[in-house]
């Protein structure tokens, strides 16, 4: 991805939706990687140079502000920002549904951010709704073992939970344990710590 940036670099604007949305996976790979100050960093830089294509903040209807928006406040969220992560994932949400059509797949991405504020901030019912519609639109292109799959269903665990829906989390959670120990990928060493912490 590094290589591919750098490329992007010589041919590209510093506003060029293309360079932005490699760094906005860089960003992505680095928050998973708990690399959190780093990821930040390019997260934020993506954001604020494809946001100033439009002449505003908002990025009047890009659907690729709204995912690396989303994908900002998760990272401000896993480095402990809630109240940034907040209002990035709102506002991520809001432009995914003025540029997106309804029950586009891409939604996903800022249901589930926002969904996971939600939930940090004991907002389990709000987010036990933004994550029933995560998972329907991801469901329509991903399979069940796919990783945007079992991360919206290891929130909604959560949230049910939180809500006291003990028979129907232990049930998600029953069904999802086995798709989470198969692969051996990094990512669903975090699901399945979130999944143990409940």
């Amino acid at each position: 991805m590094r290589a591919a940036l750098a490329i992007q670099r010589q041919h590209e604007l510093p506003a060029s939706q293309w360079l932005n949305t490699s760094r906005g996976e860089i960003g992505n790979l680095l928050r998973l990687q708990h690399q959190f100050p780093e990821a930040l960093r390019e997260l934020r830089e993506a954001v604020a140079a494809l946001a100033a294509t439009s002449g505003n903040a908002t990025g009047a209807s890009n659907p690729m502000l709204a995912i690396l928006q989303a994908r900002l406040a998760e990272a401000e969220l896993d480095a402990g920002h809630r109240a940034e992560a907040e209002a990035m994932a709102t506002s991520a949400l809001a432009l995914a549904r003025k540029a997106l059509p309804a029950g586009n797949f891409r939604l996903g991405t800022a249901l589930f951010s926002l969904a996971r504020v939600k939930l940090a901030i004991a907002d389990a019912t709000a987010a036990e709704s933004l994550l029933r519609e995560a998972l329907t639109v991801r469901s329509s292109v991903h399979p069940a073992n796919d990783p945007r799959i079992l991360e919206v269903k290891v929130a909604l665990v959560n949230a049910l939970t939180a809500q006291q829906k003990t028979a129907e989390a232990q049930n998600l959670a029953a069904e999802i344990a086995p798709l989470l120990r198969s692969p051996t990928y990094p990512y669903l060493a975090d699901l399945r710590a979130r999944l143990a912490k409940l």
